[in-house]
């Protein structure tokens, strides 16, 4: 049974030197569950600030949506994305598994440039690159 599992990274990890290394992990993780990776695509998110990747494997069964949501969770996939997933498949929403092509709100009002949290995170992404 092929199966495909969608990644959404927040973070540029091709320009931390570490995408093979994910790769190399996520070819583990999938051989311990018994299934074989056939291919791995890595592309920028629209937005450029992250990656999108896609996970093509070969299963001896057919996964639920819960456990390919939970395969997802363990190859990386931003926990955000897969707790509204979580949600999704619990309400029974066929289309639940998709990869936004771009920002769809963005707060930007004064009291969210002016939170601490949000420059203090800020200022440490600009140390870190």
């Amino acid at each position: 049974m092929r199966h495909v599992f969608k990644i959404d990274f927040d973070d540029r990890i091709d320009k931390w030197g570490w995408l093979d290394a994910w790769r190399r992990s996520v070819i583990a993780i999938c051989r311990e569950f018994g299934m074989s990776v056939t291919s791995i695509r890595v592309v920028p998110s629209p937005s450029g600030s992250g990656l999108h990747a896609w996970v093509h494997v070969e299963c001896p069964k057919k996964l639920s949506d819960e456990e390919i949501n939970m395969f997802q969770f363990l190859l990386g996939d931003d926990r955000t994305r897969v707790r509204i997933n979580r949600v999704r498949i619990k309400r029974g929403v066929r289309h639940w598994n998709i990869l936004f092509s771009g920002v769809l709100w963005k707060r930007e009002d004064e009291k969210c440039k002016e939170c601490k949290l949000r420059k203090y995170v800020e200022e440490v992404l600009k140390e870190c690159g």
